[in-house]
């Protein structure tokens, strides 16, 4: 059973405009509501993998109301922490040539009884897990170790724990050692302490969090594709690169959260590291074709897998 984490989810709200600039009152056309947070994202794209799951997400308030009734009506296995804060939404706007800019409301922070309940049931959740994948941001007022917690407990527990995050719950949580990391350029910066720019920086990244103990450091790089490092009796530090298919982008949102969901996939069905990735690959190429995060066709993975290519970095 894989359990998906989602403790800052939000209503994600898109229109489109003929402009983004300027000042005044614009008509926007084609409003569209979904739910996001990056571990709903993964939960959709799982639910059209058929791959057995459930998830716990924290929500407060009317729009938390409104993600429960999306969330049941999308039929997504998911149960509901109720903090004090309104959960927040994310308005993107769309303009006819394919820009796009995206407003994020930050929510109230949480309250210390917020935080206690949310800890219980967490550990509550992990019960019966053989996978924990811990994705997204934190929202205001909570702790930034509690994602390293997480993975201590589920590490005792004897479940492989995935890590997808940034800043500081991220940075703490690699100090836990999760099985597996899938940061982007920004956010395993934020472990190194500098940008990473060139691509020897991004294969510098990996080997460093192979060093740091991670026994499956996985770098995503948007179009460019993705590294992955590992570790033989041979050698301490391979990394691999992985290049998915290319193809015509509909909106980038959500597509690391279906390579994710493709990796949780690959694991689940008991893949070798080489077959998951290339499984990530097409479904993070597939998410891309769609308007929403999180939607993957699963004839295009599979077309797309056969274009999936590697080659070794170090």
């Amino acid at each position: 059973m894989i359990g998906i984490v989602t403790l800052n989810p939000c209503i994600d709200k898109s229109v489109r405009s003929s402009t983004l600039g300027g000042t005044g009152f614009i008509n926007v056309t084609d409003t569209h509501y979904i739910t996001g947070g990056k571990g709903l994202n993964v939960s959709r794209a799982l639910r059209t993998l058929h791959t057995t799951h459930r998830g716990i997400t924290a929500i407060g308030g009317p729009n938390g109301q409104r993600i429960i009734d999306m969330l049941e009506a999308e039929g997504a296995p998911c149960s509901y922490i109720h903090v004090t804060p309104e959960t927040r939404t994310i308005t993107t706007v769309f303009d006819n040539n394919g820009d796009w800019v995206a407003y994020k409301e930050t929510p109230a922070p949480w309250t210390a009884e917020d935080v206690a309940l949310v800890e219980r049931k967490l550990n509550i959740f992990m019960e019966g897990l053989d996978i924990l994948c811990i994705s997204g941001s934190v929202p205001p007022g909570c702790p930034k170790d509690i994602y390293a917690k997480m993975i201590r407990k589920a590490k005792e527990m004897g479940i492989t724990t995935v890590l997808d995050a940034s800043g500081a719950e991220f940075v703490q949580g690699l100090a836990a050692y999760p099985d597996y990391a899938v940061p982007n350029d920004e956010e395993v910066a934020a472990f190194l302490g500098y940008a990473v720019n060139t691509w020897d920086d991004k294969v510098q990244a990996v080997e460093a969090m192979l060093r740091a103990g991670i026994s499956h450091p996985i770098l995503t790089m948007g179009k460019e594709g993705s590294l992955f490092g590992y570790s033989t009796e041979d050698t301490c530090c391979q990394v691999i690169f992985v290049h998915g298919p290319t193809v015509e982008t509909v909106n980038p949102t959500g597509c690391g959260d279906s390579f994710l969901a493709g990796l949780l996939y690959g694991l689940d069905q008991g893949m070798d590291m080489k077959n998951a990735m290339a499984f990530a690959a097409a479904s993070g190429a597939s998410d891309a074709r769609s308007a929403d995060a999180g939607v993957v066709s699963v004839p295009e993975i599979l077309k797309y897998i056969e274009d999936v290519q590697y080659d070794i970095q170090n």
